[in-house]
């Protein structure tokens, strides 16, 4: 959870009143006896229960609309698919390996026309052949790439299905489970004067070629508004 005024980190602190002790979170920047010249951020701070209440809340309302999730992954995929450079790259080769067979059809018809020496097709033709062993086996390696970034592309429809197990389950959870599922869940939190703002992310390992773990946010548009700030009300949105 971090500060949108001055990017500080958010720590839990707490209260006594003359019935119970109250939790909240406050801005480390916010906190004057840690810095020489006072404190760096005005920002105020914010109960836990109602934050903590807040941010539930949306995730289960995320874990009902499966179908957002699965929208957001398949305009990822896709756009991931377009911005590929292994794609480009096999375009470039294709382009060059037909090419390159044409010249190589084009030798053979002239030793075939008597327009070309046996001795002239013996010295041109192993350079070609070579060039063309390369881009295959590059070809190749390409397509392999390609198949592994298509199991990537099913294990996050696989998503879809856990969200929905996940959403039978969430009012059985403990506190250790829902914090595991809001670290799965949540990128971070930013808490503004008036706005709090949770970006999500879904992990996938192996979600990519060459990158251990990559992360896919989601940014929604709805708006939705509670009274989170200790003493006070903000607007949260997800992002």
């Amino acid at each position: 959870m971090v500060c949108q005024n001055c990017g500080y980190a958010f720590s839990r602190k707490s209260t006594r009143t003359s019935k119970r002790k109250i939790y909240y979170y406050r801005c480390l920047g916010s906190e004057g006896y840690r810095y020489e010249n006072g404190r760096k951020c005005d920002n105020r701070p914010i109960r836990q229960d109602y934050l903590d209440e807040l941010v539930w809340n949306h995730i289960i309302e995320l874990l009902g609309n499966p179908q957002l999730v699965s929208q957001e992954i398949d305009k990822r995929v896709k756009q991931a698919a377009d911005e590929n450079p292994l794609n480009r790259r096999k375009e470039k080769l294709t382009k060059e390996h037909k090419k390159l067979q044409k010249s190589i059809d084009k030798l053979l018809d002239a030793y075939q026309e008597h327009l070309l020496p046996l001795s002239e097709l013996r010295k041109r033709m192993p350079q070609l052949r070579k060039r063309q062993a390369t881009l295959d086996a590059e070809l190749k390696s390409l397509q392999a790439k390609a198949i592994y970034s298509q199991h990537s592309s099913e294990a996050f429809h696989n998503m879809e299905n856990f969200l929905r197990q996940l959403k039978l389950n969430a009012d059985k959870l403990s506190i250790e489970d829902k914090q595991k599922v809001l670290r799965l869940l949540v990128k971070d939190i930013f808490v503004g004067y008036e706005t709090i703002i949770i970006n999500h992310c879904i992990k996938l390992k192996g979600g990519s070629v060459g990158v251990k773990e990559k992360s896919w946010l989601l940014r929604g548009e709805g708006n939705f508004s509670n009274h989170c700030q200790y003493g006070t009300g903000r607007n949260a949105r997800n992002d």
